[in-house]
């Protein structure tokens, strides 16, 4: 299980309307993320992802959790802040 704190996302124009939609079904999709060890990452940045306008709300959230899933993957596989 992932716990996370706080989540920042910034999306592109246009999708002001859908950004707490899209936070939410991040957050909700990364829940199902399982993490190999225990640690605390204190901020995880992630190269620009590309989206579509058209692609719905929880495919843009399905999108962003993959990336961030395995941005803390391989935070884990080069060492981290383990606890």
């Amino acid at each position: 299980m992932v716990e996370i704190e706080q989540l920042t996302l910034r999306l592109p124009a246009g999708f002001e309307s859908r950004a707490g939609r899209i936070g939410r079904l991040t957050a909700e999709a990364l829940s199902n993320v399982t993490a190999v060890t225990s640690m605390n990452i204190a901020q995880l940045s992630l190269p620009p992802q590309t989206i579509k306008a058209n692609w719905s709300d929880r495919v843009v959230a399905q999108r962003l959790a993959n990336a961030i899933g395995q941005a803390i993957t391989q935070q884990q596989q080069t060492g981290g802040n383990q606890k």
